[in-house]
């Protein structure tokens, strides 16, 4: 449910966010249905900014982590592009859930002294893919992009900052810690709906036995 705007106060630096391109209603709604509590900002650019709102989730280990759980929820088609940032074990990972109903999500990462490196496994989002799903209309973007990616200094918060100025995305104070989540008025702090808990617990709880009668 979303409650009334979040108090003008000084948060943790966030170690991940979320860029949606839809309706801030929406997004609010959307996210009640999860089990994160996180503020939901309109941005520009018609942009909403979702960040985890507490240090962990609703539910218990190991999907506590409130960064986790937000970047790789399913995002509606109706409510994509949504682009994913996230500072995580000493790298930049940046993931992308693109229009359209069999598009899925795909990843690419940053690590200092490397670049641009594989994302583990998971999808590879290539960087003309990241350039459409951010809308950005300069065509010199793209080069502009690959830029960034191989310029091996500075740390992981540093390369996110500078993709989104270079895409022209909002969303890079909140990660650099230059800026309140609470100065919009417009700000809301949503929190979990409780039959959306209880749904993610049954779910996990289910999932457990199931591993624990194969042996996993």
């Amino acid at each position: 449910m979303a409650t009334p705007p979040v108090p003008r106060q000084r948060r943790p630096l966030p170690s991940g966010l979320l860029l949606i391109r839809a309706a801030t209603s929406a997004v609010e709604v959307w996210a009640a249905r999860g089990v994160v509590p996180v503020d939901v900002a309109p941005l520009e650019h018609g942009w909403v900014v979702v960040v985890p709102a507490t240090g962990r989730t609703a539910v218990e280990p190991p999907y506590d982590d409130p960064v986790v759980l937000l970047v790789n929820r399913p995002v509606p088609a109706r409510m994509r592009p949504a682009i994913g940032l996230v500072v995580r074990g000493g790298e930049a990972v940046v993931c992308v859930a693109a229009r359209g109903w069999r598009s899925g999500r795909r990843w690419l990462a940053w690590s200092p002294g490397e670049g641009l490196v594989p994302p583990g496994g998971l999808p590879l989002l290539s960087l003309p893919s990241l350039v459409a799903a951010s809308g950005v209309a300069d065509p010199g973007a793209l080069d502009a992009l690959r830029a960034v990616g191989s310029d091996v200094a500075g740390a992981p918060r540093d390369f996110l900052v500078d993709l989104l100025a270079v895409l022209g995305l909002p969303g890079g104070p909140l990660l650099d810690g230059s800026a309140l989540v609470g100065d919009d008025e417009r700000c809301r702090r949503v929190l979990p709906d409780g039959r959306a808990v209880a749904g993610f617990e049954g779910a996990v709880h289910e999932e457990r036995l199931w591993h624990e009668e194969l042996g996993l």
